[in-house]
């Protein structure tokens, strides 16, 4: 979840929390108000009777107030669930709504106000995490790199564009609105607009979007700001693609699984997943505890790694030095972080999803990759 769903969240926890204290609290005082409301055996008979209402409203308050939060908080976190699962959970789900509402509703009276209160640990954490670090505030992780992105990253975007159309015709594939998660600037998003695609364009960085944007001219390509993890579209797509190891960003393997639902769930039948990933060998020995730069005429990019055996992330810290007017340089400094999958991992969570894997070959080759692929690409397709 992102820190803005987590507060959401809360914020709704709270009020039906409230809600439901103020409503059975009052539903309480109903006893001693109204002459002969009190039942022959009130409640709490060993306090005193200026006390005992007072005790009743807080302590029927706080009932009322977790039945409230903890049913509608149950029924909110099992639809989100069903929903990431794709639509085969989902067909599931409304066949056996009896059975999944009872169950959302149990679970949510023992989980939702608990998961309330670690939404509020984790957003605690990352305050703290932004106020250690003030030069990393801002939402995007992308927020400088934008700027600079399309001086530095490195691909023929035409034989990336090639390549993809070379699997799309492989596979028989014909596809007329294509999803690029994950379009950061939108190269691939308007390079395939300009063959004729239909084009919607996400990602989670509002400067890379912008940029992107200006870019795109008056080309009739939707773009919108969302997270892969949790983005919505008002209908299904012929294709998706991910491009630029972008899989790597997700650095839980529920969040892989999370965004492979989405687009298994959002894709037509027959429609191909097309996407990259860095390897295992790349992260370990290419990246490993190296350090790059690169310079153009106005910035320069520095960036250091360090790979993480144990958890198999690797940490990129970025340092862009970006030209002024005045002729002196500014620093900026991010940090990015992705993990390393095995190929196995990934068939297994496309599988998962409900894909049949097509292909997996080495960059920009209908070649099986090696152990020292520094890339893999995968082709999965909906069944149709």
């Amino acid at each position: 979840m992102t820190k803005q769903q987590r507060k959401n969240y809360n914020l709704i926890i709270l009020t039906l929390f409230a809600t439901g204290f103020i409503l059975f609290g009052l539903m309480s005082l109903l006893f001693w108000t109204f002459p002969g409301a009190m039942p022959a055996q009130a409640p709490f008979p060993g306090l005193s009777s200026p006390i005992r209402p007072i005790v009743a409203f807080i302590v029927y308050g706080l009932m009322g107030g977790w039945l409230l939060a903890g049913v509608t908080g149950g029924f909110w976190l099992g639809v989100r669930f069903v929903r990431a699962k794709g639509r085969t959970f989902i067909i599931v789900a409304c066949l056996l709504f009896p059975f999944t509402y009872i169950t959302f509703v149990y679970v949510g009276m023992f989980a939702a106000i608990p998961f309330a209160i670690y939404n509020a640990i984790i957003i605690r954490k990352n305050h703290a995490e932004s106020e250690m670090l003030p030069e990393m505030r801002e939402k995007d992780m992308y927020n400088r790199l934008s700027d600079t992105y399309d001086k530095f990253i490195g691909i023929d975007y035409d034989e990336w564009i090639a390549y993809i159309e070379e699997i799309w015709v492989k596979f028989g594939s014909r596809p007329h609105l294509v999803l690029d998660l994950a379009c950061g600037t939108g190269n691939f998003t308007i390079g395939l607009a300009g063959k004729g695609y239909d084009m919607i364009g996400i990602d989670n960085s509002a400067e890379m979007l912008s940029r992107a944007r200006d870019k795109a001219g008056d080309k009739p390509i939707l773009f919108s700001l969302q997270d892969m993890r949790h983005f919505e579209l008002y209908g299904t797509v012929d294709a998706c693609i991910c491009m630029v190891d972008s899989i790597n960003y997700l650095l839980e393997e529920d969040e892989l699984s999370a965004a492979f639902g989405l687009v298994y769930n959002y894709l037509n039948p027959g429609g191909l997943f097309v996407f990259d990933i860095n390897t295992l060998h790349k992260f370990r020995h290419v990246l490993g505890e190296n350090s790059f730069s690169d310079v153009s005429d106005d910035d320069t990019i520095v960036w250091e790694n360090y790979f993480d055996e144990e958890t198999r992330i690797n940490e990129y810290m970025v340092n862009i030095f970006a030209a002024r007017s005045d002729g002196l340089y500014e620093r900026h400094e991010e940090v990015h972080q992705q993990r390393a999958y095995e190929k196995d991992d990934i068939v297994q969570r496309l599988t998962q999803a409900g894909f049949d894997v097509l292909g997996v070959y080495d960059t920009l080759r209908f070649e099986p990759p090696t152990e020292e692929s520094e890339k893999i690409f995968f082709v999965a397709q909906k069944s149709k």
